[in-house]
């Protein structure tokens, strides 16, 4: 009989299944059938008729931890962080050796941006549970989000290290070297993630960004190509690959990709920026002052030095 789900973050994919059987040794057999019925619910995405069925699991067996937790559970598919919170609560007044409910209220603190609090609740998960690498890899997270980034990577590596297949894990790791600017160490996350799913498009997009930020343009371009391949809506795929081959003076290809960012993103002053500066080595001044005052009109006030500096403080 499956009675427990640990939740993962909706987008990170981490869904970790676990039994709790020692919650419900002791109950009447009719109440070990109605966990059944509601994970059986939960199964198939009816959540709400599975809450019904906690409801009435708590009217009967109000002490029993992991009838609140299960019900969190499926608050938290629905969205109702809060109130999944409240339940995790319930579970672990109930039961303080409870470490998967603290993770998943943990998880839960963090869809609502509490990052300070979901690492306390990962604390005791991790005490709990020492060798658990969601409790690490999500504690990482809260700090990443925290910019803490130095002992966000601490936490991501323990991840790793307790499951080396967690590709979640090295993507993260990746980012996180990289907003230190520890760009070749960024890549060699990148790498590890995209062994383990080959087609993870953010992976290929930050490690372009990386080959970027270390001006090995040919394989930054190739990133970014695969990007577009895998996505072809990817507006800062076609930005970046843009803002490279103007460096390399590839200004026709360069002009396609700000217009095409452009065209997927209308409000991307970046690609009216980069593309009036290529229009403009290109001698198509009056193209290159059109995209620059647009640019300046979004916002972005590094447009108006160029437009003085080539057409004079009166242009408007």
């Amino acid at each position: 009989m499956k009675t427990f789900v640990a939740l993962g973050l909706l987008f990170l994919c981490n869904i970790a299944f676990s039994q709790s059987f020692e919650h419900i040794a002791k109950v009447p057999d009719h109440v070990k059938l109605m966990f059944d019925q509601a994970m059986s619910k939960y199964d198939s995405s009816k959540f709400i008729d599975a809450i019904s069925i906690y409801n009435q699991v708590i009217e009967k067996e109000p002490h029993l931890a992991l009838s609140y937790s299960n019900r969190g559970n499926c608050k938290f598919r629905l969205g109702d962080f809060r109130g999944a919170i409240k339940d995790y609560s319930r579970a672990v007044s109930k039961d303080s050796s409870f470490s998967q409910a603290y993770y998943n209220r943990g998880l839960a603190k963090n869809k609502i941006e509490e990052y300070g609090d979901a690492i306390k609740d990962f604390n005791i998960s991790i005490r709990l549970q020492p060798k658990h690498p969601f409790s690490f890899f999500h504690r990482g997270y809260s700090k990443y989000m925290l910019m803490l980034y130095e002992d966000a990577l601490a936490d991501f590596d323990r991840a790793t290290a307790l499951d080396h297949n967690y590709q979640q894990a090295y993507y993260y790791k990746g980012l996180d070297l990289f907003s230190l600017g520890r760009f070749k160490e960024a890549i060699v996350e990148f790498n590890g993630s995209l062994v383990i799913k080959s087609d993870h498009v953010l992976s290929y997009y930050y490690r372009g960004r990386s080959f970027c930020m270390l001006k090995e343009n040919q394989k930054a371009i190739s990133d970014f190509s695969t990007v577009i391949k895998f996505d072809p809506k990817f507006c800062d795929a076609y930005l970046y690959r843009g803002i490279i081959n103007s460096t390399l003076n590839h200004n026709r290809s360069a002009i396609e990709d700000f217009t095409t960012s452009m065209k997927l993103k209308p409000q991307c002053s970046e690609a009216y920026y980069n593309r009036g500066i290529v229009l403009f080595k290109s001698k198509k001044t009056k193209e290159a002052l059109s995209d620059w005052l647009k640019c300046e009109a979004m916002g972005n006030t590094a447009a108006r030095t160029l437009i003085e500096r080539h057409f004079g403080k009166e242009q408007q």
